[in-house]
């Protein structure tokens, strides 16, 4: 794995392209449950090794405590973390030459 978290592992991604306003293309990507199983668990795993909460040494909570507490938040990290490549993967697989995001 590189320090990025990249594992080398390709999207394979469903996207629909429809025509939004002038030379702008909207996009909407299907991001396969295993794919986001897979970051929500590497995530969880890098949270895991950092964090520090009371009664527990840093890097000792147990899954369950850390879940029950941050579950929202590691899901919303997960997404932030995948969203980047899925973007890029679509634009390479359907040949779209992005000017910018919108």
């Amino acid at each position: 794995m590189s320090q990025n978290g990249d594992t080398g592992s390709r999207l394979s991604l469903p996207v629909k392209q429809s025509p939004a306003e002038k030379r702008q293309l909207k996009l909407e990507l299907e991001i396969p449950y295993a794919e986001l199983e897979a970051e929500y668990l590497r995530v969880r795993g890098e949270v895991a090794q950092d964090i520090s909460l009371p009664g527990f040494r840093k890097g000792r909570v147990p899954l369950a405590t850390l879940e029950k507490r941050y579950r929202e938040s590691l899901r919303a990290q997960a997404i932030e973390s995948i969203l980047p490549k899925a973007y890029e993967q679509a634009l390479k697989d359907n040949d779209i030459k992005a000017y910018g995001r919108g």
